[in-house]
């Protein structure tokens, strides 16, 4: 069966020099707000929590604006419609796999037991 793997090709050109300005527009953001944080140390919990929100969504919006962002959100969007089409077992389907998993391991661990008690007994006939 030949399968063929959908890619997303970005057909826009990226401009080397516009996504060098953009990655350093993301460093000093980055740099910025770890600079911010260390001048507001007595700043509160709730507000340091508002303010890495609102950075992280800066910087992730900057980052968006990049060749790898967009190669990101590319693949962001095809894991999600890869992820519309699994197909769930039912709950009966995955009791029964359950139990046929927990009887497996059983089975293996009382003949790992019984291989080892057996080990056993033969190194203890050796060594006396």
């Amino acid at each position: 069966m030949n399968k063929q793997i959908k890619t997303v090709t970005n057909t826009k050109e990226v401009n080397p020099i516009l996504d060098y300005a953009t990655w350093a527009c993301l460093i000093l953001m980055v740099i910025g707000f770890v600079m911010f944080s260390q001048y507001n140390k007595m700043t509160g919990m709730a507000m340091k929590l508002g303010y890495s929100l609102i950075a992280f969504a800066a910087c992730s919006g900057v980052y968006s604006l990049t060749a790898m962002g967009r190669e990101t959100l590319s693949f962001a969007k095809l894991s999600r419609i890869e992820f519309l089409k699994i197909v769930w077992p039912s709950q009966q389907e995955a009791s029964r796999m359950t139990m046929m998993v927990i009887f497996a391991v059983a089975i293996l661990a009382v003949l790992l037991w019984v291989l080892d008690a057996a080990l056993f007994w033969l190194v203890r006939l050796v060594t006396g």
